[in-house]
């Protein structure tokens, strides 16, 4: 008696569940491991389109036999009725900053702890020599994909801290659900050319501080951490490449707002850019530091990362431009955890001689 109520139950669920998945209702992909594969008709069999993570948010299109017809992204397909679920609103509980100031975050830079909740704020910028046309089609193409990918890589980097903390706070960062995270501007300066330019920096902080309400977009959205995604529409070429402006090497006075900006182009290494890449340069603002290359300034020593180019090449700091174009497939290691905070301990430090944290080497800021 009690399996066949269970099981009466459990029919009810799945019923009030589809019945919630009307026609042009939000749906969220649930009930699988890590993503479910959106094809081109309604069968198991037919071709795979694209795969779409846990937690992803759809259109619904409509429902026959057990399918339902999606809208994901700019993709259209299909996906069986039992990996949707209705979506629903999250009510979230206030956060108390751990800096005590959320937005002078002094020697951590405007992202502190992954742990926390981080707020993504997208600004897609022109330059000296790049630009946007928002009325060409490619374009509207470039912007709906870094949204994707921005998509992919904050539930990947939520799910890595997942490991290591119970609650992370993860991230509010689709500017097209939040018109509030949604920028554009003319810089006059070459940025697709100034990683370690101060000049470049100098226009990050005066064009945040003037247009972008930092302080109001952490108190309403509840959060700890504040990153800025600037892209640019730089063609494929060897020239550019995505970079970040991160409090890494440099000591910087408490008191001072010192925003952390990543800056994407479309392509690296000749091929378009995936959500690894984005995750790579998102985590240089909580503090990992890059693994396949060291400088004087870097607690990398070069030993190290000539064992992981020959022996773990697929660690996410070492390795991100030829991941999945859908799905973050490369290593978040032990030492990139250590890096961000979320562990205090990792075997490799005395193993290979790793230099400090940030936490480490600025105690009175964590």
């Amino acid at each position: 008696m009690k399996t066949r109520i269970l099981s009466l139950l459990f029919a009810l669920l799945l019923l009030i569940s589809a019945s919630a998945l009307a026609d042009g209702s939000r749906a969220v992909i649930a009930n699988c491991k890590e993503y479910v594969t959106l094809r081109k008709s309604a069968s198991s069999n037919a071709k795979s389109e694209i795969r779409m993570p846990l937690g992803e948010q759809v259109t619904v299109l409509e429902k026959k036999n057990g399918w339902a017809k999606v809208q994901y992204f700019d993709r259209t397909g299909y996906v069986p009725e039992k990996y949707l679920t209705p979506w629903q609103e999250t009510a979230y509980t206030p956060r108390k900053s751990v800096s005590g100031h959320p937005v002078y975050c002094g020697n951590y830079g405007t992202a502190k702890h992954i742990e926390g909740r981080t707020v993504v704020v997208a600004i897609f910028a022109d330059d000296a020599t790049t630009s946007w046309n928002f009325n060409r089609e490619a374009d509207q193409h470039t912007r709906l994909r870094n949204r994707f990918n921005l998509s992919v890589a904050c539930t990947w980097l939520t799910e890595q801290a997942r490991r290591y903390r119970p609650n992370p706070g993860g991230f509010v960062w689709d500017w097209r659900e939040h018109g509030d995270l949604y920028y554009t501007h003319a810089f006059t300066e070459d940025i697709v050319h100034g990683f370690g330019n101060p000049s470049i920096n100098t226009a990050f902080n005066s064009y945040i501080h003037e247009n972008i309400p930092t302080k109001k977009l952490l108190d309403t959205y509840n959060a700890d951490n504040i990153i800025y995604m600037l892209y640019l529409n730089a063609p494929n070429s060897q020239d550019y490449r995505s970079w970040t402006n991160a409090v890494l090497y440099s000591e910087v006075p408490a008191d001072k707002y010192v925003p952390e900006v990543c800056v994407i182009v479309p392509y690296g290494r000749g091929r378009e850019n995936n959500p690894a890449v984005l995750a790579h340069e998102m985590l240089h603002c909580f503090g990992a530091y890059d693994l396949y290359e060291t400088n004087p300034s870097s607690p990398i020593p070069q030993k190290y990362v000539n064992y992981l180019l020959n022996h773990k090449p697929n660690d996410l700091m070492n390795h991100c431009y030829f991941s999945a174009f859908d799905i973050v497939t490369v290593e978040f290691s032990e030492v990139d955890a250590y890096y961000v905070g979320l562990t205090d301990t990792c075997a490799a430090v005395k193993k290979w001689g790793l230099g400090p944290t940030i936490f480490q080497k600025h105690p009175a800021n964590n």
